[in-house]
């Protein structure tokens, strides 16, 4: 019996499974186009208070709805990496996380199979 496709539903919501860096990387990327958008809607309309506000507004909703999907990567990322997706909370603490991202880049899959599933793109 095969296994089923990752859906995207499962890629930005489920805390199951693994993810190489090059997948993590592409939806990390995906999900701040939008934060850009609005923040180069902002620059656009800086001497309009009340469309400064609006996007602003816009940006934190967009934020806040980006919360999970990025735990959710961070999760599987650290899934395929061996280690307990407890260590997401990292990404909470400013200075750390940006270390902790470096980390997340660059350190390469495991390749064996681990509690969280086999490796997404075997050797």
């Amino acid at each position: 019996m095969s296994e089923a496709a990752p859906t995207l539903s499962w890629l930005f919501f489920s805390l199951k499974g693994r993810i190489v860096r090059q997948s993590y990387a592409l939806s990390i990327v995906f999900l701040i186009l939008p934060q850009i958008i609005v923040v180069l809607q902002m620059v656009r309309n800086e001497n309009d208070e009340g469309a400064l506000v609006f996007w602003f507004l816009v940006l934190v909703g967009v934020i806040l709805c980006t919360l999970w999907v990025v735990l959710a990567l961070v999760v599987k990322r650290l899934h395929d990496l061996g280690v307990t997706g407890w260590l997401a909370l990292l990404v909470l603490f400013p200075t750390v996380n940006w270390i902790f991202l470096l980390a997340r880049a660059i350190i390469p899959s495991k390749q064996e199979v681990n509690e969280h599933g086999p490796p997404p793109f075997p050797k």
